[in-house]
């Protein structure tokens, strides 16, 4: 899997998954899907004998923002937030927005570092992405006390994509991956979640 390029979208902060423990996991399946991406399309006047126009773009509204679940100390709470999590991700870089990531990233997140430090290089730069979006598969919380934080043992899928430049050009593509393990440590602050960090294991993907 080619994770490379401008984005570097998951690889960006990759992490040894040996760094998080995952014993005594019990699995945990979350129906949800993150919202549609944002989606441009053009028009052109076809009619018989008429001038046709230069093509406008058609854009369809800007992303809404993840409806956050309501914190509370628990498994199938934090596996929620987990859920929670990669929709942020993706609306993120949909709308080149870091504020809603920054909320949920701890001091000490370095994935959530560089990929904030990816999305605002995007903007500078005047580039886009397409496709790339995170789908969360599987949730599975241990069996431990959620207030001394908690380590999710997830499957998640990366659909194929490509960064855009602002006159339209292909920058740089990935071929997404399907089915990667991946491990979210995060902590409970007496009122909510944050995301200590996170590790992916690129070898256990299936590419697409």
């Amino acid at each position: 899997m080619n994770l490379g390029g401008a984005r570097r979208h998951l690889g960006a902060a990759l992490l040894t998954v040996g760094v998080l423990s995952t014993a005594g996991l019990s699995a945990c399946t979350d129906d949800d899907t993150p919202p549609s991406p944002s989606i441009t399309a053009t028009a052109k006047a076809t009619s018989p004998g008429a001038s046709q126009s230069p093509a406008s773009p058609i854009a369809s509204p800007a992303p809404t923002p993840p409806t956050a679940p309501k914190a509370k100390p628990t498994r199938k709470n934090a596996e929620a937030f987990v859920k929670y999590f990669w929709d942020v991700y993706n609306y993120s870089y949909a709308t080149l927005d870091t504020h809603l990531l920054g909320d949920l990233s701890g001091p000490n997140c370095a994935f959530c570092k560089d990929t904030i430090k990816a999305i605002k290089k995007l903007g500078n730069d005047d580039r886009s992405i397409q496709g790339s979006r995170i789908e969360l598969g599987v949730a599975a919380a241990p069996p431990t006390d959620p207030k001394v934080g908690l380590v999710i043992a997830t499957t998640i899928s990366e659909s194929p994509g490509r960064t855009i430049d602002t006159d339209g050009s292909v920058v740089s593509r990935t071929k997404g991956v399907r089915d990667m393990k991946s491990e979210m440590a995060i902590d409970w602050t007496g009122d909510r979640w944050l995301v200590r960090d996170l590790a992916n294991d690129e070898r256990t993907g299936r590419p697409w």
